[in-house]
């Protein structure tokens, strides 16, 4: 069956060079266009999952001195004011060239492997701590400060040591920054209420906060979109017209072979191979283009845009649609083409 489709394949190819070729081009444009499309959309995907995600507030000294006791003052006044809940609170600091992270609100969704803080030593030293080194083991021990740490688990984020903040006066550090983790992204004014009063608390410090490259809402309004989106549609039509061309230009040889004993699903997947395999190497060509291409062509538009580099499963999903639009636009049409042979069979009998 295969061979035979190819077979169909190369005497249209054969008959219809400079046309296949031409039709092979509109797909590869089509194709780019898609994906060029799809790109766009996904670096905003992408981009409000980062900031979904985050949440994180982070007020960082610079590499100023900070006393202990004031930074512990004001991230209580900071916390009393704040009228949203706080999922995480952490005080990141450098301590001989380990990083140590003090935990200032109880979180246990930092382990990865083990355990957490139970509520005594959360309050308490008992010099435990979560290593942030995945090779450490349970019950190992680590020197900070010249005492003894017990490894109580493990926390894969950016290689810090977790402490609890009891562990806080009596390990000489120098605090860097402290972290604040929302339970939920605020809106604009609640957003704004926060960097103010996190300015308030910490006069000298830099907030940096998260910040969407746009939010949802304005892509929709944003003339750039709807361009794009009829750029797709147009790509679409474009895949869809192309392929009903193609079915046009081979039913007489279909003909010819229903007329020589071909059964009626045979002529059905020779036209359907026919066509996959013109989709496979438009798409293909269409994929390698895109790879050479695109690079070049965001370069000229708005960069800030196109932040997300589309990977193997984008261009998976990106054939799924490529496949299903073929499919919904040729189905009815061999169905068309198959029924009329039949009927001018019977004419003929």
């Amino acid at each position: 069956m295969l061979n035979l489709s190819i077979k169909i394949f190369w005497h249209f190819f054969k008959n219809n060079k400079l046309l296949v070729g031409f039709l092979c081009l509109i797909q590869i444009i089509s194709i780019f266009a898609s994906l060029f499309v799809f790109s766009y959309f996904a670096s905003y995907t992408n981009a409000n999952k980062k900031y979904d995600s985050s949440k994180t507030y982070t007020v960082s000294f610079n590499g100023a001195f900070i006393d202990d006791n004031t930074m512990l003052k004001e991230i209580e006044h900071f916390n009393n004011k704040c009228d949203l809940e706080l999922n995480a609170v952490s005080i990141k600091a450098n301590i001989d060239d380990t990083r140590i992270m003090f935990d200032y609100l109880y979180y246990p969704n930092h382990i990865k492997h083990g355990r957490y803080f139970n509520q005594d030593e959360f309050v308490t030293n008992k010099h435990v701590i979560i290593s942030g080194d995945e090779g450490v083991i349970e019950e190992d021990k680590i020197s900070i400060c010249n005492d003894k740490y017990t490894v109580i688990g493990t926390y894969s984020v950016g290689g810090y040591n977790i402490l609890p903040i009891s562990s806080i006066n009596d390990v000489k550090h120098n605090s860097e920054s402290v972290s604040i983790v929302l339970d939920k992204y605020p809106d604009d004014d609640e957003n704004n209420k926060i960097i103010s009063q996190l300015t308030e608390c910490f006069e000298n410090a830099e907030i940096i906060y998260p910040e969407r490259i746009k939010n949802i809402d304005s892509l929709w309004n944003d003339s750039t979109t709807i361009i794009y989106i009829g750029i797709f549609l147009l790509s679409m039509i474009n895949v869809a017209f192309v392929y009903l061309y193609i079915l046009e230009k081979n039913n007489k040889i279909i003909y010819i072979y229903r007329l020589n004993g071909a059964t009626k699903t045979t002529c059905i997947f020779l036209l359907a191979n026919v066509i996959f395999i013109i989709a496979l190497i438009s798409f293909v060509c269409g994929c390698i283009f895109s790879r050479c291409v695109l690079p070049s062509i965001i370069e000229y538009v708005q960069y800030e845009d196109f932040t997300y580099s589309l990977g193997i499963y984008d261009y998976i999903s990106m054939i799924i649609v490529y496949f299903i639009v073929i499919i919904i636009t040729s189905a009815p049409v061999i169905s068309k083409y198959v029924k009329n042979i039949s009927i001018s069979e019977k004419r003929l009998g």
